[in-house]
């Protein structure tokens, strides 16, 4: 098993409107698809960050730097676990909008192995 240290992550947040009726939040899920589709065939993510994301880091391609996988809230733990550098995970729904996320880099990461051993008598 892997154990995650430190990751940079880069996202793109698309927020919901106070009050977004069911509409609405499947409206902006949908928006969020689209931008995924259009990354992986090819757009660049920082472009689609300063284009779309409601995040401050929007300016910044949304770069958010290294942070600490395990104070990540669990959906995005979740999300991130599978992927490896480069990849973006599929919309991650909250209560505050959509967000997608891009592994960028990894460091201070620790393989575990769990042995068995059979003892015959």
């Amino acid at each position: 098993m892997i154990e995650r240290g430190r990751v940079r992550l880069s996202e793109i947040f698309l927020p919901y409107p106070a009050g977004a009726s069911p509409l609405e939040r499947v409206e902006i899920q949908a928006q969020a698809r689209k931008i995924r589709e259009e990354i992986e065939q090819g757009a660049p993510f920082e472009e689609m960050a300063r284009t779309y994301s409601g995040s401050r880091s929007a300016a910044v391609g949304g770069d958010l730097g290294f942070v600490e996988f395990s104070s990540l809230r669990p959906a995005f733990q979740r999300a991130l676990t599978p992927l490896r550098t480069g990849e973006i995970t599929p919309p991650i729904d909250t209560e505050e909008g959509v967000y997608l996320l891009k592994l960028t880099d990894e460091r201070d990461g620790r393989i575990r192995f769990r042995f068995s051993f059979i003892v015959e008598g």
